[in-house]
């Protein structure tokens, strides 16, 4: 194998690329407008959700009740998709209770962050008495836990 032709091949397929991307015309930059357009989209679907979400959080009279509510539904969905041979770790409205305590709650200090103790964090929100934020290893699941003072001292209440 000769790494110095692959090498040189690759910085030409780069170059060529690069080229390509000038021209708002060509292929590449066609794609790449598309894929933009693509994240953008997505970033207002999640956000859309998210605050949707919300105002149902918000016609609750108990942040646990809503807590309940989504377990149960979490565990109405796992139910079913076992059902048909399937796995799933997580649904959507755990992920847009995510986006909801990032949006409307506080992030969590570093001090706090080490408390909670959970190393596959990268940040964590407080909202409503709970800890939320994603937790990354071979994959990511949203993650959550209630406030604990004896664990995490007394509460820093965000706004919301």
């Amino acid at each position: 194998m000769d790494f110095k032709k692959l090498k040189e091949e690759r910085r030409s397929r780069l170059e060529k690329l690069r080229e390509d991307l000038k021209d708002p015309n060509s292929e590449a930059s066609i794609k790449r407008r598309k894929y933009i357009e693509e994240l953008a989209e997505n970033a207002r679907k999640a956000q859309l959700a998210a605050e949707e979400l919300y105002i149902k959080i918000c016609s609750y009279n108990d942040f646990e009740d809503f807590m309940s509510w989504l377990s149960e539904l979490y565990d109405q969905k796992c139910t079913e998709e076992a059902n048909q041979g399937k796995y799933i770790d997580s649904i959507d409205e755990q992920w847009d209770l995510i986006k909801v305590a990032e949006t409307y709650g506080r992030e969590l200090t570093e001090d706090e962050l080490e408390k909670v103790g959970n190393p596959f964090l990268g940040s964590a929100y407080y909202f409503k008495g709970y800890v939320f934020g994603v937790m990354n290893g071979q994959g990511s699941v949203p993650w959550y836990i209630k406030w604990d003072t004896s664990k995490f001292g007394p509460e820093q209440l965000s706004l919301f």
